[in-house]
Parts: structure tokens; sequence; C-alpha cells
């Protein structure tokens, strides 16, 4: 057990970086319970509710000096949205989420770990260049003026920090799954009876295998209607945004991520099977048939409103959508003329 002053650096940067995007969320008015001091809280609520509210009634009052519209008006929704439901949740449990996670990690002896991958740190890389890029070709060619630009901006960087939270949890909850299969793999199972003096201890790993996985399921059921509303609003206007690239590739990140865990999950499955098969010894293979049988009975699995898998087939499913999204405007405005 590493000491809390000898953490590696990279698990301290971690955490600095979900602060900071904490920080950021809260200053551009999704509002987010850090402090268990209610006068904070109730003048942060307050800040959030103003600074929505200036960001909105900027944008709708540029829109109606230049009798515009454009797509821009999705992404203002969909902030009004954020705004609102940060209020009604505060998003405490995505702080205690992380806490949950990293104290699970000591019980097991993952306590290395860092809270965010290195592929999530290149995805806020990539997310960040792009979002430059297209800031600075949107200011080059845009009609609006620089008040009209900077809620877009705004905007835009609200709802990336609410998708990076989305892409985080479930990229920390594949890497766990990633590194409780390594674990199990590495599990050393008796196939003789010269082998049995490693059996309390393979019982007791499976044991833990086995509490672990249970403790990540309950951790991500325990975010319940936050993470559900957040992205469930991200999906549905965001199928409607179809020629914004950068954000659609943003809100449909968690379902690749989803997709990879859930292939863990069967590699967990098929290195379970084989060791009941590879062991010798009958409480081993008891252990191991009730680990097995439980990750059959509790696969990880994640649903939209009890609705919408959140798997690889939701990318081909809002494609065809689109597509009929398309031709139906297409044919529309061509009864029109």
């Amino acid at each position: 057990m590493i000491p809390e002053r000898q953490l590696p650096n990279q698990q301290i940067v971690s955490e600095w970086v979900l602060k900071i995007i904490a920080a950021c969320r809260l200053l551009l008015g999704s509002y987010m319970n850090i402090t268990e001091s209610k006068p904070i809280c109730y003048f942060m609520k307050l800040y959030c509710i103003c600074f929505s509210a200036v960001v909105i009634s900027n944008y709708f009052t540029e829109v109606y000096e230049n009798h515009t519209f454009s797509v821009f008006y999705v992404f203002i929704v969909e902030y009004i949205c954020m705004s609102f439901l940060s209020l009604i949740y505060d998003y405490k449990l995505f702080l205690d989420f992380f806490t949950t996670i990293k104290t699970n990690d000591r019980i097991i002896g993952f306590e290395r770990m860092s809270l965010i991958t290195h592929y999530t740190y290149m995805i806020i890389f990539v997310n960040s260049v792009m979002r430059f890029g297209i800031t600075v070709a949107h200011g080059s060619t845009t009609t609006k003026s620089d008040l009209g630009h900077l809620c877009i901006l705004l905007t835009f960087t609200a709802l990336d920090l609410q998708y990076l939270t989305n892409i985080i949890i479930f990229a920390l909850l594949q890497n766990r799954m990633k590194c409780l299969r390594l674990f199990l793999a590495s599990n050393s199972v008796p196939i003789c009876i010269t082998a049995r003096n490693n059996v309390a201890n393979s019982i007791r790993n499976v044991r833990k295998s086995l509490v672990y996985y249970n403790n990540l399921l309950d951790y991500l059921e325990g975010l319940g209607q936050q993470i559900q509303s957040m992205h469930y609003t991200d999906l549905f206007l965001g199928t409607l945004t179809i020629g914004v690239v950068h954000s659609k590739v943003m809100i449909y990140s968690p379902a690749l991520i989803v997709e990879v865990t859930i292939r863990e999950v069967e590699k967990i499955k098929a290195i379970l099977t084989t060791q009941i098969l590879r062991t010798s010894d009958e409480c081993l293979r008891f252990e191991l048939q009730t680990a097995l049988q439980y990750v059959r009975l509790r696969p990880f699995r994640y649903t939209l409103c009890r609705a919408v898998p959140l798997d690889i087939n939701l990318l081909f499913t809002a494609t065809a959508f689109c597509i009929t999204y398309v031709i139906v405007a297409l044919q529309l405005n061509h009864f029109a003329e």
C-alpha cells in the first residue's frame, strides 16, 4: 500500500485535471457542488444562473438583430438543458464516483492506477486542438459580432467539458475492466496435487476480483439519473446536428468505449471458463464457477432511459437516422420549390 504522499506523479496529475475540468465547468455555468457550505453553494448557483442567462440572452439578441438562423440554435438549447440539469442534480456524485473508484483500487491492489488513461489524455489534446482550429476558422469567416462569437465559443467549451466528463467515466471503467482481466489471467490455478499450496491465495484473488467487478457496476449505477440525463440530452440533440462532425465524435465516443469494455468482460468470461477446466481443486472450481455465473447474470451493459443501448450499434442507428433526416429535409425542400 502506497502512502498518500508517495502517490505517483501520473495519479496526481489526473486528480488535478479532474479538478480543473470541474472548475472550468463551474465557471461556464454548469453547477457542481464542491463544498459543504450552504451560503457558498447558493452563491455558486446564483452565479451559474446569471452566467447562463447572460450567454443565452446575448446570443438570441444577436440572432434577433441579424435575423439569422443556424445550427448553433441546437447547441444553445443543449447548453440550456445542461445548465438546468446541473442545478437539479448538482453533479456531486461525479466527484464521489472518482473517490470510490480510488478506494476500490486500493482494496484489490490497483492503487498506482491513474484516474485518467493515456487515451483520454489524447482525446483531451485532440479535442483542444480541433476546438481551437474550429474557433479560429469560424472567427475569420463569421459575420457575427465579437459578442455573438464569444457566446458561441463559451457554449461549445461548456459542452465539450460535458462530453469529456462522459468519456473520462467510461474510459476509466474500461481501463479497470482491462486490469481486472489481467489480474484474473495472472491468478495461479493449480492443475496438479503438488501445486495445491496456492489454492487459498487463488480463492482469495477470485473473491476480490468478483467484489471489484460488482463494485464497478454499482458505482456506475450510482450515477443514475445524472449521467443518464446528461448523455441522453447529448445524444438526442447531437443527432440533429448532422453537419458538426467534431461534436458528433465527442458525443458518440462513449459508445465505442462501452463496446470495448463489453469485449473485456467477454474475455473475463473466457478466462474463468478456462481456469475452471484447468483446476483440480474443488473449492477453487466452485469459486470460479460462482464468479462466472455472476458475470453472466450481470454483464456490463449500459442503456439510456432503458430504451437505447449504448454500444457500437448506436453509431449505425444514428447514421441511419441522419440519412433519413437528410432525405426528408431534401424532399420537403423540393416540394416547397
